[in-house]
């Protein structure tokens, strides 16, 4: 048996409100304070949940801004969206218990 979470039907929806960009201080190895840069988008087409983050590195000898991308694109699944591939590998949903205040669920899984 395998517990996954996943999404409640209704939630990726929310996640549309959640778009723009921020900024966030944080301080280095060095101690030193600089800024991460976090930009965020929802895609509804896959649902994809869109992440872009920028952080700053050491500065160059030359002074040159150095820093580090990283880009996540992430899927949010729901039992409907992901109980076709379980069914297609010979899996099975066999319990489900809703967490986060319902804004989740967790499916209990096994071969079928």
């Amino acid at each position: 048996m395998l517990s996954l979470p996943v999404l409640a039907a209704g939630s990726p929806a929310g996640y549309a409100a959640m778009r723009g960009m921020t900024a966030v201080p944080y301080s280095g190895d060095d101690g030193v304070q600089r800024l991460m840069w976090l930009v965020m988008r929802y895609d509804p087409d896959g649902p994809y949940f869109l992440r872009t983050l920028f952080t700053q590195d050491t500065p160059a000898t030359d002074g040159s801004l150095r820093g580090h991308v990283t880009a996540v694109r992430e899927r949010l699944w729901t039992a409907a969206t992901l109980e076709p591939a379980l069914t297609a590998h010979g899996l099975t949903v066999i319990g489900r218990a809703p967490v986060q205040q319902g804004a989740a669920e967790v499916l209990t899984i096994a071969r079928a």
